[in-house]
């Protein structure tokens, strides 16, 4: 009977410790995957403005706008993350992991230079 009990004991805390790991990794990866996105767009409105001739300037009030939105945005997800992760964002090993994913994040961006990518793809190695 004792057995019984330990060994149900034991499933509980095993199918409870499984189902609880990565919980953390994946609003991380989340995240990381929100901050790439917005940097993405940072980077194409970059790219938009830069080949806006300098007489057009309607679209590059356009683009500049665009950028000053996506920048706020991006001051916005760093303060939530700031909030949300508090001094545990401090510690190497949380800031390598988050860093971790949002290079992989930014590997998915269409906008990134050659010389970015082997960047991005030397840093998740």
């Amino acid at each position: 009977m004792k057995i019984r009990m330990f060994l149900y004991c034991f499933v509980i805390v095993l199918v409870t410790g499984i189902s609880g790991c990565g919980g953390g990794n994946r609003e991380l990866k989340k995240d990381a995957t929100a901050f790439a996105d917005a940097m993405c767009r940072n980077m194409e409105a970059m790219q938009k403005l830069r080949a806006t001739p300098p007489a057009d300037t309607l679209n590059i009030r356009k683009f500049q706008a665009e950028r000053n939105r996506i920048d706020a945005e991006m001051t916005g997800l760093y303060e939530a993350f700031k909030k949300k992760y508090g001094a545990k964002a401090e510690v190497p090993e949380f800031t390598s992991e988050y860093r971790k994913y949002l290079n992989e994040a930014m590997l998915g961006c269409k906008f990134l230079s050659k010389e970015d990518r082997v960047i991005f793809e030397r840093q998740v190695k």
